[in-house]
Protein backbone atom coordinates (compact mmCIF):
# COMPACT_ATOMS: atom_id res chain seq x y z
CA UNK A 1 0.00 0.00 0.00
CA UNK A 2 2.71 2.33 0.90
CA UNK A 3 4.52 1.95 -2.57
CA UNK A 4 1.08 2.80 -4.11
CA UNK A 5 0.68 5.73 -1.72
CA UNK A 6 4.14 7.16 -3.43
CA UNK A 7 3.73 5.83 -6.91
CA UNK A 8 0.31 7.86 -7.01
CA UNK A 9 1.83 11.10 -5.36
CA UNK A 10 5.05 10.63 -8.41
CA UNK A 11 2.62 10.71 -10.69
CA UNK A 12 0.77 13.97 -9.22
CA UNK A 13 3.54 15.79 -8.91
CA UNK A 14 5.51 15.82 -11.61
CA UNK A 15 5.70 18.34 -14.50
CA UNK A 16 2.73 18.79 -16.92
CA UNK A 17 3.89 18.18 -20.32
CA UNK A 18 1.84 19.45 -22.78
CA UNK A 19 1.61 17.88 -26.37
CA UNK A 20 0.60 18.96 -29.90
CA UNK A 21 -1.06 17.38 -32.61
CA UNK A 22 1.25 17.52 -36.36
CA UNK A 23 -0.97 16.06 -38.89
CA UNK A 24 0.90 15.20 -42.00
CA UNK A 25 -0.83 14.71 -45.48
CA UNK A 26 0.54 12.91 -48.82
CA UNK A 27 -2.23 11.87 -51.59
CA UNK A 28 -1.33 9.95 -54.40
CA UNK A 29 -2.46 9.00 -57.58
CA UNK A 30 -4.79 11.91 -58.04
CA UNK A 31 -8.17 11.55 -59.51
CA UNK A 32 -7.74 7.89 -59.77
CA UNK A 33 -9.51 5.62 -57.34
CA UNK A 34 -8.39 3.72 -55.12
CA UNK A 35 -10.58 1.23 -53.64
CA UNK A 36 -8.33 -1.52 -51.51
CA UNK A 37 -5.27 -1.16 -49.07
CA UNK A 38 -3.24 -3.32 -46.92
CA UNK A 39 0.41 -3.06 -45.59
CA UNK A 40 3.48 -5.01 -44.49
CA UNK A 41 6.59 -3.79 -43.07
CA UNK A 42 8.18 -1.78 -45.64
CA UNK A 43 5.55 -1.19 -48.38
CA UNK A 44 2.13 0.02 -49.12
CA UNK A 45 0.13 -2.44 -51.48
CA UNK A 46 -2.91 -0.56 -53.08
CA UNK A 47 -5.65 -1.43 -55.85
CA UNK A 48 -5.35 1.60 -57.91
CA UNK A 49 -8.46 1.26 -60.98
CA UNK A 50 -7.31 -2.01 -63.29
CA UNK A 51 -3.66 -1.82 -61.02
CA UNK A 52 -2.25 -3.36 -58.24
CA UNK A 53 0.82 -0.79 -56.98
CA UNK A 54 3.53 -1.11 -54.25
CA UNK A 55 4.78 1.90 -52.64
CA UNK A 56 8.04 1.95 -50.73
CA UNK A 57 7.14 3.47 -47.24
CA UNK A 58 10.63 5.26 -46.95
CA UNK A 59 11.10 6.52 -50.76
CA UNK A 60 7.58 6.45 -51.92
CA UNK A 61 9.21 5.07 -54.89
CA UNK A 62 6.23 2.84 -56.71
CA UNK A 63 5.96 -0.42 -58.74
CA UNK A 64 2.54 -0.97 -60.96
CA UNK A 65 1.42 -4.38 -62.14
CA UNK A 66 -1.44 -5.04 -64.36
CA UNK A 67 -4.00 -7.05 -62.64
CA UNK A 68 -5.11 -10.36 -64.71
CA UNK A 69 -8.44 -9.67 -66.66
CA UNK A 70 -10.57 -12.74 -67.33
CA UNK A 71 -13.09 -10.50 -68.62
CA UNK A 72 -11.07 -8.61 -70.69
CA UNK A 73 -12.10 -10.02 -73.97
CA UNK A 74 -15.62 -9.08 -73.55
CA UNK A 75 -14.69 -5.78 -72.73
CA UNK A 76 -14.69 -5.19 -69.12
CA UNK A 77 -12.96 -3.92 -66.43
CA UNK A 78 -11.95 -5.31 -63.21
CA UNK A 79 -10.68 -3.88 -59.99
CA UNK A 80 -9.56 -4.92 -56.38
CA UNK A 81 -12.31 -4.81 -54.26
CA UNK A 82 -10.30 -6.60 -51.26
CA UNK A 83 -6.53 -7.15 -50.26
CA UNK A 84 -4.72 -8.61 -47.79
CA UNK A 85 -1.36 -10.48 -46.50
CA UNK A 86 -1.13 -14.05 -46.35
CA UNK A 87 2.20 -16.26 -45.51
CA UNK A 88 4.87 -15.44 -47.04
CA UNK A 89 4.01 -11.92 -48.04
CA UNK A 90 1.67 -13.18 -50.65
CA UNK A 91 -1.27 -10.98 -51.52
CA UNK A 92 -4.82 -12.47 -51.34
CA UNK A 93 -7.32 -10.30 -53.06
CA UNK A 94 -11.03 -10.07 -54.65
CA UNK A 95 -11.34 -8.49 -57.87
CA UNK A 96 -14.49 -7.56 -59.36
CA UNK A 97 -15.91 -8.19 -62.64
CA UNK A 98 -19.53 -9.61 -63.70
CA UNK A 99 -18.60 -12.32 -61.25
CA UNK A 100 -16.23 -11.60 -58.34
CA UNK A 101 -12.74 -13.90 -58.35
CA UNK A 102 -9.88 -14.37 -56.39
CA UNK A 103 -6.29 -14.04 -56.96
CA UNK A 104 -2.89 -13.80 -55.40
CA UNK A 105 0.41 -12.21 -56.12
CA UNK A 106 4.07 -12.83 -54.83
CA UNK A 107 5.87 -9.97 -56.59
CA UNK A 108 6.49 -11.92 -59.85
CA UNK A 109 4.00 -14.20 -60.50
CA UNK A 110 -0.17 -14.37 -60.28
CA UNK A 111 -2.30 -17.18 -59.36
CA UNK A 112 -5.89 -17.38 -60.16
CA UNK A 113 -7.40 -19.69 -57.02
CA UNK A 114 -10.81 -21.44 -57.85
CA UNK A 115 -12.89 -21.15 -55.12
CA UNK A 116 -16.56 -23.25 -54.07
CA UNK A 117 -18.67 -19.91 -55.76
CA UNK A 118 -18.31 -17.19 -57.14
CA UNK A 119 -20.51 -14.83 -55.20
CA UNK A 120 -17.93 -13.32 -52.68
CA UNK A 121 -18.43 -11.25 -50.44
CA UNK A 122 -14.75 -11.40 -47.86
CA UNK A 123 -11.66 -12.45 -47.68
CA UNK A 124 -9.41 -12.34 -44.46
CA UNK A 125 -6.09 -13.94 -43.18
CA UNK A 126 -6.33 -14.84 -39.51
CA UNK A 127 -2.98 -14.90 -36.65
CA UNK A 128 -1.70 -18.02 -38.37
CA UNK A 129 -2.24 -16.43 -41.90
CA UNK A 130 -4.66 -19.17 -42.81
CA UNK A 131 -6.99 -17.51 -45.33
CA UNK A 132 -10.64 -17.39 -44.60
CA UNK A 133 -13.65 -16.41 -47.64
CA UNK A 134 -17.16 -15.40 -46.50
CA UNK A 135 -19.51 -16.14 -49.52
CA UNK A 136 -23.32 -16.56 -50.30
CA UNK A 137 -22.63 -19.96 -49.82
CA UNK A 138 -21.61 -19.55 -46.19
CA UNK A 139 -17.67 -19.66 -44.59
CA UNK A 140 -14.90 -21.34 -46.02
CA UNK A 141 -11.10 -21.48 -44.92
CA UNK A 142 -7.97 -22.87 -47.70
CA UNK A 143 -5.46 -25.50 -46.43
CA UNK A 144 -3.32 -24.51 -49.40
CA UNK A 145 -4.95 -26.30 -52.24
CA UNK A 146 -8.31 -26.81 -51.72
CA UNK A 147 -11.52 -25.23 -49.65
CA UNK A 148 -12.58 -26.36 -46.40
CA UNK A 149 -16.69 -25.23 -45.47
CA UNK A 150 -17.29 -24.93 -42.34
CA UNK A 151 -21.00 -25.64 -40.69
CA UNK A 152 -23.08 -22.67 -39.12
CA UNK A 153 -26.12 -24.79 -39.05
CA UNK A 154 -26.15 -24.13 -35.11
CA UNK A 155 -26.80 -20.73 -35.62
CA UNK A 156 -30.41 -21.51 -36.57
CA UNK A 157 -29.68 -20.02 -39.99
CA UNK A 158 -31.04 -21.35 -43.32
CA UNK A 159 -29.11 -19.20 -45.65
CA UNK A 160 -25.59 -18.97 -44.38
CA UNK A 161 -24.75 -16.15 -46.77
CA UNK A 162 -21.53 -14.12 -45.04
CA UNK A 163 -21.42 -10.18 -45.85
CA UNK A 164 -18.69 -9.55 -43.70
CA UNK A 165 -15.39 -10.90 -41.71
CA UNK A 166 -12.84 -10.04 -39.30
CA UNK A 167 -10.47 -11.30 -37.26
CA UNK A 168 -10.18 -9.92 -33.46
CA UNK A 169 -6.70 -10.48 -31.46
CA UNK A 170 -7.59 -14.04 -30.22
CA UNK A 171 -8.23 -15.61 -33.40
CA UNK A 172 -11.89 -15.34 -33.35
CA UNK A 173 -13.96 -15.31 -36.37
CA UNK A 174 -16.60 -12.50 -36.53
CA UNK A 175 -18.99 -12.75 -39.16
CA UNK A 176 -21.85 -10.49 -40.53
CA UNK A 177 -24.17 -12.97 -41.76
CA UNK A 178 -27.77 -12.74 -44.07
CA UNK A 179 -31.17 -13.40 -41.84
CA UNK A 180 -32.61 -16.66 -42.71
CA UNK A 181 -35.64 -17.55 -44.16
CA UNK A 182 -38.40 -18.58 -41.23
CA UNK A 183 -35.12 -17.42 -39.20
CA UNK A 184 -34.21 -14.72 -36.34
CA UNK A 185 -32.82 -11.67 -37.57
CA UNK A 186 -29.52 -12.80 -36.75
CA UNK A 187 -26.64 -10.21 -37.89
CA UNK A 188 -23.43 -11.63 -36.19
CA UNK A 189 -21.85 -14.58 -35.26
CA UNK A 190 -18.89 -15.46 -33.01
CA UNK A 191 -16.86 -18.54 -34.92
CA UNK A 192 -13.83 -20.63 -33.35
CA UNK A 193 -13.08 -23.72 -32.90
CA UNK A 194 -16.11 -24.91 -34.34
CA UNK A 195 -18.00 -22.88 -31.43
CA UNK A 196 -20.20 -20.69 -32.52
CA UNK A 197 -22.21 -17.55 -30.67
CA UNK A 198 -24.66 -15.66 -31.60
CA UNK A 199 -25.58 -11.85 -31.04
CA UNK A 200 -28.67 -10.21 -32.27
CA UNK A 201 -29.43 -6.48 -31.72
CA UNK A 202 -33.11 -5.94 -30.29
CA UNK A 203 -35.67 -5.67 -32.92
CA UNK A 204 -36.81 -1.70 -32.07
CA UNK A 205 -33.12 -1.10 -32.53
CA UNK A 206 -32.67 -1.60 -36.38
CA UNK A 207 -34.54 -2.53 -39.06
CA UNK A 208 -33.31 -5.43 -41.16
CA UNK A 209 -29.72 -4.23 -42.16
CA UNK A 210 -27.39 -5.82 -44.00
CA UNK A 211 -23.30 -5.40 -42.97
CA UNK A 212 -20.53 -4.87 -45.30
CA UNK A 213 -17.74 -3.79 -42.73
CA UNK A 214 -16.45 -4.79 -39.23
CA UNK A 215 -13.49 -4.29 -37.10
CA UNK A 216 -12.83 -5.59 -33.42
CA UNK A 217 -10.80 -3.21 -31.47
CA UNK A 218 -8.17 -3.48 -28.81
CA UNK A 219 -11.09 -3.11 -25.64
CA UNK A 220 -12.75 -5.38 -27.98
CA UNK A 221 -15.45 -3.20 -29.15
CA UNK A 222 -17.21 -5.06 -32.40
CA UNK A 223 -17.95 -2.32 -34.65
CA UNK A 224 -20.33 -3.26 -37.98
CA UNK A 225 -20.81 -0.89 -40.58
CA UNK A 226 -24.00 -1.48 -42.42
CA UNK A 227 -24.78 0.03 -45.88
CA UNK A 228 -26.99 2.43 -44.87
CA UNK A 229 -28.59 2.21 -41.55
CA UNK A 230 -24.97 4.00 -39.97
CA UNK A 231 -22.58 1.98 -38.20
CA UNK A 232 -23.72 -0.12 -35.21
CA UNK A 233 -21.52 -0.89 -31.70
CA UNK A 234 -21.26 -4.18 -29.81
CA UNK A 235 -19.59 -3.55 -26.14
CA UNK A 236 -19.88 -4.78 -22.73
CA UNK A 237 -22.90 -2.37 -22.28
CA UNK A 238 -24.50 -4.06 -24.97
CA UNK A 239 -25.52 -2.08 -28.68
CA UNK A 240 -25.36 1.32 -29.55
CA UNK A 241 -26.42 2.57 -33.37
CA UNK A 242 -25.03 5.81 -35.05
CA UNK A 243 -26.48 7.09 -38.13
CA UNK A 244 -26.81 10.72 -39.00
CA UNK A 245 -29.60 11.57 -37.00
CA UNK A 246 -27.88 10.85 -33.97
CA UNK A 247 -23.59 11.46 -34.22
CA UNK A 248 -21.42 13.70 -36.32
CA UNK A 249 -22.09 11.21 -39.25
CA UNK A 250 -22.81 13.03 -42.22
CA UNK A 251 -23.42 9.72 -44.46
CA UNK A 252 -25.46 6.26 -43.47
CA UNK A 253 -23.44 4.26 -46.13
CA UNK A 254 -20.36 2.86 -44.24
CA UNK A 255 -17.37 1.68 -46.59
CA UNK A 256 -15.10 0.12 -44.16
CA UNK A 257 -13.81 0.70 -40.48
CA UNK A 258 -10.65 0.62 -38.63
CA UNK A 259 -9.44 0.74 -35.20
CA UNK A 260 -6.16 2.11 -33.65
CA UNK A 261 -4.03 1.56 -30.72
CA UNK A 262 -6.23 2.86 -28.63
CA UNK A 263 -9.10 1.65 -29.62
CA UNK A 264 -10.51 4.67 -31.36
CA UNK A 265 -13.13 3.45 -34.64
CA UNK A 266 -12.15 5.29 -38.16
CA UNK A 267 -15.05 5.28 -40.35
CA UNK A 268 -14.83 5.33 -44.41
CA UNK A 269 -17.93 6.90 -45.42
CA UNK A 270 -20.01 7.59 -48.67
CA UNK A 271 -19.20 11.05 -47.44
CA UNK A 272 -16.13 12.07 -45.03
CA UNK A 273 -13.85 9.64 -42.90
CA UNK A 274 -14.73 9.63 -38.72
CA UNK A 275 -12.99 8.69 -36.05
CA UNK A 276 -14.81 8.20 -32.73
CA UNK A 277 -12.85 7.70 -29.52
CA UNK A 278 -15.81 6.48 -27.13
CA UNK A 279 -16.85 10.43 -26.96
CA UNK A 280 -15.36 12.91 -29.43
CA UNK A 281 -16.17 13.01 -32.78
CA UNK A 282 -13.67 14.03 -35.30
CA UNK A 283 -14.79 14.22 -38.80
CA UNK A 284 -12.09 14.62 -41.85
CA UNK A 285 -13.41 15.96 -45.41
CA UNK A 286 -12.13 17.90 -48.56
CA UNK A 287 -12.92 21.60 -46.79
CA UNK A 288 -11.43 21.10 -43.36
CA UNK A 289 -8.19 18.43 -44.25
CA UNK A 290 -6.21 17.39 -47.36
CA UNK A 291 -8.65 14.63 -48.97
CA UNK A 292 -8.87 14.94 -52.18
CA UNK A 293 -12.54 13.76 -52.21
CA UNK A 294 -15.33 12.55 -49.64
CA UNK A 295 -15.86 9.23 -50.70
CA UNK A 296 -14.09 7.27 -49.28
CA UNK A 297 -13.60 3.46 -49.84
CA UNK A 298 -11.17 2.28 -47.54
CA UNK A 299 -8.94 2.85 -44.37
CA UNK A 300 -5.86 1.15 -43.16
CA UNK A 301 -3.98 1.81 -39.70
CA UNK A 302 -0.41 1.02 -39.61
CA UNK A 303 1.05 0.34 -36.22
CA UNK A 304 2.65 3.73 -35.89
CA UNK A 305 -0.61 4.74 -36.36
CA UNK A 306 -0.35 5.92 -39.83
CA UNK A 307 -3.78 6.10 -41.96
CA UNK A 308 -4.26 5.31 -44.91
CA UNK A 309 -6.85 6.12 -47.00
CA UNK A 310 -8.56 5.15 -50.04
CA UNK A 311 -10.97 7.69 -52.43
CA UNK A 312 -12.28 7.92 -55.36
CA UNK A 313 -9.48 10.67 -56.29
CA UNK A 314 -6.44 9.14 -54.94
CA UNK A 315 -4.51 7.63 -51.88
CA UNK A 316 -4.02 9.55 -48.37
CA UNK A 317 -1.73 9.19 -46.07
CA UNK A 318 -2.07 10.88 -42.85
CA UNK A 319 0.54 10.96 -40.33
CA UNK A 320 -0.20 12.34 -37.11
CA UNK A 321 3.04 12.64 -34.81
CA UNK A 322 2.77 14.00 -31.05
CA UNK A 323 5.48 16.71 -30.37
CA UNK A 324 6.51 17.84 -27.04
CA UNK A 325 6.03 21.18 -26.09
CA UNK A 326 6.13 23.62 -22.99
CA UNK A 327 6.49 22.27 -19.45
CA UNK A 328 3.71 24.26 -17.72
CA UNK A 329 3.41 23.98 -13.76
CA UNK A 330 -0.14 23.29 -12.91
CA UNK A 331 -1.33 26.63 -11.92
CA UNK A 332 0.75 29.45 -14.23
CA UNK A 333 -1.77 32.32 -13.12
CA UNK A 334 -3.08 34.14 -10.43
CA UNK A 335 -6.74 31.74 -10.96
CA UNK A 336 -6.79 28.30 -10.10
CA UNK A 337 -9.19 25.22 -10.21
CA UNK A 338 -9.75 21.89 -8.16
CA UNK A 339 -10.61 18.64 -9.09
CA UNK A 340 -11.58 15.87 -6.98
CA UNK A 341 -11.59 13.18 -6.19
CA UNK A 342 -8.27 12.22 -7.48
CA UNK A 343 -7.85 9.26 -8.71
CA UNK A 344 -11.21 8.77 -9.42
CA UNK A 345 -13.30 5.92 -10.68
CA UNK A 346 -16.95 7.23 -11.89
CA UNK A 347 -17.61 10.73 -11.43
CA UNK A 348 -15.06 14.02 -10.96
CA UNK A 349 -16.06 17.48 -10.02
CA UNK A 350 -14.39 20.71 -11.33
CA UNK A 351 -14.68 23.66 -9.42
CA UNK A 352 -13.85 27.19 -9.91
CA UNK A 353 -13.65 30.50 -9.04
CA UNK A 354 -16.50 32.99 -10.53
CA UNK A 355 -13.54 34.54 -12.70
CA UNK A 356 -13.27 31.54 -14.39
CA UNK A 357 -16.30 31.23 -15.25
CA UNK A 358 -16.91 30.41 -18.89
CA UNK A 359 -13.87 28.90 -19.21
CA UNK A 360 -13.13 26.14 -21.96
CA UNK A 361 -12.33 22.82 -20.52
CA UNK A 362 -10.39 20.02 -22.62
CA UNK A 363 -9.78 16.37 -21.47
CA UNK A 364 -6.92 14.93 -22.84
CA UNK A 365 -5.08 11.16 -22.38
CA UNK A 366 -1.40 10.93 -21.82
CA UNK A 367 -0.42 10.78 -25.77
CA UNK A 368 -2.52 14.32 -25.52
CA UNK A 369 -5.28 12.93 -27.87
CA UNK A 370 -8.29 14.95 -27.18
CA UNK A 371 -11.44 12.97 -25.27
CA UNK A 372 -13.83 15.72 -24.14
CA UNK A 373 -14.19 19.34 -24.53
CA UNK A 374 -16.49 21.80 -23.23
CA UNK A 375 -17.41 25.12 -22.10
CA UNK A 376 -18.14 25.80 -17.74
CA UNK A 377 -21.29 27.39 -17.37
CA UNK A 378 -20.77 27.50 -13.76
CA UNK A 379 -18.50 27.48 -11.43
CA UNK A 380 -18.49 23.34 -10.86
CA UNK A 381 -19.38 20.70 -13.01
CA UNK A 382 -19.15 16.90 -12.68
CA UNK A 383 -18.17 14.79 -15.02
CA UNK A 384 -18.56 10.94 -15.91
CA UNK A 385 -15.28 9.43 -16.98
CA UNK A 386 -16.76 5.78 -16.16
CA UNK A 387 -16.31 4.90 -19.74
CA UNK A 388 -12.50 6.15 -19.80
CA UNK A 389 -9.55 3.31 -19.55
CA UNK A 390 -7.25 3.47 -16.82
CA UNK A 391 -4.46 5.82 -16.61
CA UNK A 392 -3.37 9.71 -16.08
CA UNK A 393 -5.39 12.05 -17.85
CA UNK A 394 -5.26 15.64 -18.38
CA UNK A 395 -7.73 18.99 -17.59
CA UNK A 396 -6.91 21.64 -19.70
CA UNK A 397 -8.53 25.15 -18.55
CA UNK A 398 -8.29 28.25 -21.19
CA UNK A 399 -9.77 31.63 -20.89
CA UNK A 400 -9.17 35.20 -20.85
CA UNK A 401 -7.83 35.08 -16.97
CA UNK A 402 -5.83 32.04 -17.18
CA UNK A 403 -3.94 29.18 -18.87
CA UNK A 404 -3.49 26.12 -17.03
CA UNK A 405 -3.40 22.62 -16.51
CA UNK A 406 -4.07 19.68 -13.32
CA UNK A 407 -3.52 16.04 -13.59
CA UNK A 408 -6.23 13.35 -12.51
CA UNK A 409 -5.86 9.22 -12.25
CA UNK A 410 -8.71 7.46 -13.55
CA UNK A 411 -8.77 4.18 -11.72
Amino acid sequence: MKRIILLLIAILSFPVILTAQNQQWETFFAGKNVTAITIDTNYIWVGVDSLLVKIDKSTKASEQYNIPNPYHDMGLETHLYRLINGKDGLKWMICSGPLPYVQTFDGENWQYISTPTNWISSIVADTSKQIWLGTVAGLFSYDGTSWIPHDLSASGLILTAITSMAIDQHNNKWLAAVPGLGAAPILLIKYNADHLTIFSPPGSLLPEVTIGSIAVSKDETVWLGTFDEGVLKLDAKGWTVFNTSNSELKSNEIHQIATDEYSTAWLATANGLFSYNGTVWQEYNSANSHLPSNNIFSVIIDNDGTKYIGTDQGLTVLSEDFVAGAIFPENNSTFSFQIFPNPATELLTIRMPSELQKSLVEICDIHGKLINNFTMTNTERQINISDLPTGMYFIKLRSDNTNCIKKFIKQ
